[in-house]
Protein backbone atom coordinates (compact mmCIF):
# COMPACT_ATOMS: atom_id res chain seq x y z
CA UNK A 1 0.00 0.00 0.00
CA UNK A 2 1.44 3.31 -1.07
CA UNK A 3 1.74 6.13 1.42
CA UNK A 4 0.64 9.59 0.42
CA UNK A 5 3.57 11.90 -0.16
CA UNK A 6 4.49 14.21 2.69
CA UNK A 7 4.17 17.16 0.33
CA UNK A 8 0.54 16.26 -0.43
CA UNK A 9 -0.36 16.09 3.26
CA UNK A 10 1.37 19.43 3.84
CA UNK A 11 -0.58 21.05 1.00
CA UNK A 12 -3.84 19.72 2.40
CA UNK A 13 -2.98 21.11 5.86
CA UNK A 14 -2.12 24.50 4.33
CA UNK A 15 -5.42 24.54 2.41
CA UNK A 16 -7.39 23.82 5.59
CA UNK A 17 -5.46 26.49 7.47
CA UNK A 18 -6.11 29.03 4.70
CA UNK A 19 -9.82 28.14 4.67
CA UNK A 20 -10.04 28.55 8.46
CA UNK A 21 -8.30 31.94 8.30
CA UNK A 22 -10.69 33.05 5.55
CA UNK A 23 -13.68 31.94 7.63
CA UNK A 24 -12.42 33.93 10.65
CA UNK A 25 -11.90 37.03 8.48
CA UNK A 26 -15.41 36.75 7.02
CA UNK A 27 -16.91 36.35 10.51
CA UNK A 28 -14.89 39.38 11.67
CA UNK A 29 -16.17 41.42 8.74
CA UNK A 30 -19.77 40.36 9.50
CA UNK A 31 -19.33 41.21 13.18
CA UNK A 32 -19.74 37.61 14.34
CA UNK A 33 -16.15 37.20 15.55
CA UNK A 34 -14.02 40.08 16.83
CA UNK A 35 -10.35 39.75 15.97
CA UNK A 36 -9.35 42.85 17.94
CA UNK A 37 -10.72 44.89 20.87
CA UNK A 38 -11.44 47.62 18.31
CA UNK A 39 -14.33 45.49 16.98
CA UNK A 40 -15.87 45.41 20.48
CA UNK A 41 -15.43 49.20 20.72
CA UNK A 42 -17.22 49.70 17.40
CA UNK A 43 -20.28 47.87 18.77
CA UNK A 44 -20.18 50.01 21.92
CA UNK A 45 -19.99 53.29 20.01
CA UNK A 46 -22.95 52.27 17.81
CA UNK A 47 -24.96 51.33 20.89
CA UNK A 48 -24.15 54.62 22.66
CA UNK A 49 -24.44 56.88 19.55
CA UNK A 50 -21.08 58.53 20.17
CA UNK A 51 -19.75 58.55 16.62
CA UNK A 52 -16.30 57.17 15.88
CA UNK A 53 -14.08 56.64 18.92
CA UNK A 54 -10.32 56.15 18.98
CA UNK A 55 -9.06 53.39 21.26
CA UNK A 56 -6.53 55.23 23.42
CA UNK A 57 -5.41 52.49 25.80
CA UNK A 58 -6.61 49.45 27.73
CA UNK A 59 -5.83 47.58 30.93
CA UNK A 60 -6.40 44.00 31.99
CA UNK A 61 -9.69 43.32 33.72
CA UNK A 62 -8.70 41.19 36.71
CA UNK A 63 -12.37 40.80 37.70
CA UNK A 64 -13.41 38.87 34.61
CA UNK A 65 -14.67 35.70 36.27
CA UNK A 66 -15.94 33.78 33.26
CA UNK A 67 -13.87 31.79 30.80
CA UNK A 68 -11.96 34.33 28.77
CA UNK A 69 -9.64 37.32 28.89
CA UNK A 70 -11.07 40.67 29.95
CA UNK A 71 -9.87 44.17 29.08
CA UNK A 72 -11.10 47.62 30.09
CA UNK A 73 -11.07 49.87 27.04
CA UNK A 74 -10.39 53.61 27.24
CA UNK A 75 -11.45 55.54 24.13
CA UNK A 76 -12.20 59.11 23.09
CA UNK A 77 -13.19 61.51 20.36
CA UNK A 78 -13.70 65.29 20.25
CA UNK A 79 -17.00 65.09 22.15
CA UNK A 80 -16.84 62.05 24.44
CA UNK A 81 -14.58 59.64 26.19
CA UNK A 82 -15.45 56.12 27.24
CA UNK A 83 -14.63 53.30 29.62
CA UNK A 84 -15.98 49.92 28.61
CA UNK A 85 -15.53 46.21 29.06
CA UNK A 86 -14.40 43.76 26.39
CA UNK A 87 -13.90 40.03 26.68
CA UNK A 88 -12.13 37.54 24.43
CA UNK A 89 -13.13 33.89 24.14
CA UNK A 90 -11.90 31.38 21.53
CA UNK A 91 -15.37 30.84 20.04
CA UNK A 92 -16.52 34.50 19.83
CA UNK A 93 -13.33 36.55 19.74
CA UNK A 94 -13.58 40.05 21.25
CA UNK A 95 -17.10 40.92 22.39
CA UNK A 96 -18.30 44.11 24.11
CA UNK A 97 -19.64 44.43 27.62
CA UNK A 98 -21.07 47.36 29.55
CA UNK A 99 -19.68 50.78 28.59
CA UNK A 100 -20.15 54.35 29.75
CA UNK A 101 -19.34 57.74 28.26
CA UNK A 102 -19.04 61.30 29.53
CA UNK A 103 -18.98 64.49 27.50
CA UNK A 104 -15.73 66.40 27.21
CA UNK A 105 -15.62 69.84 28.82
CA UNK A 106 -13.37 72.89 28.98
CA UNK A 107 -12.50 72.21 32.62
CA UNK A 108 -8.94 71.60 33.83
CA UNK A 109 -9.38 67.83 33.68
CA UNK A 110 -12.00 65.49 32.23
CA UNK A 111 -12.17 62.19 34.08
CA UNK A 112 -14.34 59.10 34.42
CA UNK A 113 -14.12 56.70 37.33
CA UNK A 114 -15.39 53.11 37.06
CA UNK A 115 -15.49 50.87 40.12
CA UNK A 116 -16.34 47.24 40.86
CA UNK A 117 -18.18 46.71 44.15
CA UNK A 118 -17.09 43.11 44.65
CA UNK A 119 -16.25 43.11 48.36
CA UNK A 120 -19.02 44.88 50.26
CA UNK A 121 -18.02 43.22 53.54
CA UNK A 122 -14.64 44.93 53.69
CA UNK A 123 -15.63 48.04 51.68
CA UNK A 124 -12.94 47.56 49.05
CA UNK A 125 -13.65 49.07 45.66
CA UNK A 126 -11.33 48.27 42.73
CA UNK A 127 -11.22 51.31 40.44
CA UNK A 128 -10.28 52.20 36.90
CA UNK A 129 -9.66 55.92 36.44
CA UNK A 130 -9.39 57.45 32.97
CA UNK A 131 -9.01 61.11 32.13
CA UNK A 132 -7.48 63.88 30.05
CA UNK A 133 -5.55 66.87 31.39
CA UNK A 134 -6.73 70.04 29.63
CA UNK A 135 -4.84 72.58 31.76
CA UNK A 136 -1.43 73.31 30.24
CA UNK A 137 -0.14 74.45 33.65
CA UNK A 138 -0.61 71.00 35.18
CA UNK A 139 2.64 69.08 35.56
CA UNK A 140 1.11 66.11 37.39
CA UNK A 141 -2.04 64.43 38.64
CA UNK A 142 -2.60 62.69 41.96
CA UNK A 143 -5.49 60.47 43.01
CA UNK A 144 -6.59 59.30 46.45
CA UNK A 145 -6.25 55.52 46.71
CA UNK A 146 -6.57 52.99 49.52
CA UNK A 147 -6.40 54.27 53.12
CA UNK A 148 -6.70 57.85 51.85
CA UNK A 149 -3.12 57.94 50.53
CA UNK A 150 -2.36 60.09 47.49
CA UNK A 151 -0.59 58.48 44.53
CA UNK A 152 0.85 59.96 41.37
CA UNK A 153 -0.90 59.12 38.12
CA UNK A 154 1.30 58.26 35.15
CA UNK A 155 0.68 60.85 32.44
CA UNK A 156 0.81 59.44 28.93
CA UNK A 157 0.42 61.07 25.52
CA UNK A 158 -2.07 59.98 22.85
CA UNK A 159 -1.55 60.17 19.09
CA UNK A 160 -2.70 63.80 19.01
CA UNK A 161 -0.18 64.79 21.70
CA UNK A 162 -2.79 65.24 24.44
CA UNK A 163 -2.01 64.07 27.96
CA UNK A 164 -4.13 61.37 29.59
CA UNK A 165 -3.97 58.90 32.48
CA UNK A 166 -5.36 55.41 32.96
CA UNK A 167 -4.95 53.95 36.45
CA UNK A 168 -6.24 50.93 38.35
CA UNK A 169 -6.22 50.87 42.14
CA UNK A 170 -8.23 49.86 45.22
CA UNK A 171 -10.01 52.31 47.50
CA UNK A 172 -12.27 52.14 50.53
CA UNK A 173 -14.92 54.31 48.83
CA UNK A 174 -16.66 54.17 45.44
CA UNK A 175 -15.74 57.80 44.69
CA UNK A 176 -12.47 59.00 43.21
CA UNK A 177 -10.71 62.25 44.08
CA UNK A 178 -8.12 64.02 41.93
CA UNK A 179 -5.66 66.89 42.33
CA UNK A 180 -3.84 68.68 39.53
CA UNK A 181 -0.37 69.88 40.51
CA UNK A 182 1.90 72.50 39.00
CA UNK A 183 5.64 72.03 38.55
CA UNK A 184 6.25 72.95 42.20
CA UNK A 185 3.70 70.45 43.47
CA UNK A 186 1.02 73.04 44.30
CA UNK A 187 -2.68 72.30 43.88
CA UNK A 188 -4.00 74.17 40.84
CA UNK A 189 -7.78 73.92 40.97
CA UNK A 190 -8.71 72.22 44.23
CA UNK A 191 -10.08 68.73 44.61
CA UNK A 192 -11.79 67.25 41.52
CA UNK A 193 -14.42 64.51 41.94
CA UNK A 194 -14.94 62.71 38.61
CA UNK A 195 -18.20 61.08 37.65
CA UNK A 196 -18.37 57.55 39.07
CA UNK A 197 -20.02 54.52 37.50
CA UNK A 198 -20.19 50.86 38.36
CA UNK A 199 -19.17 48.54 35.53
CA UNK A 200 -21.48 45.53 35.73
CA UNK A 201 -21.05 42.37 33.69
CA UNK A 202 -23.71 42.70 31.02
CA UNK A 203 -22.45 41.03 27.84
CA UNK A 204 -25.52 41.77 25.68
CA UNK A 205 -24.51 44.99 23.92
Amino acid sequence: MKRKPVRSRRRRALRWTAALCMLVLVCHWLGLYGLTPRRALQKQERYLFTGGLMLVDSVRDDYERGFGVGRILAAENDEFFLLGLARWTPWKGWQPGFAWTVERTDSAVDALNAYYSWDFEHARYPHTLFGYVNDARAAGVQFRAENGLWQNAVLRTDRAGRRYFLETYVSETPEAELMLLDAQGNDLVGSVIPEAISLMYDWDI
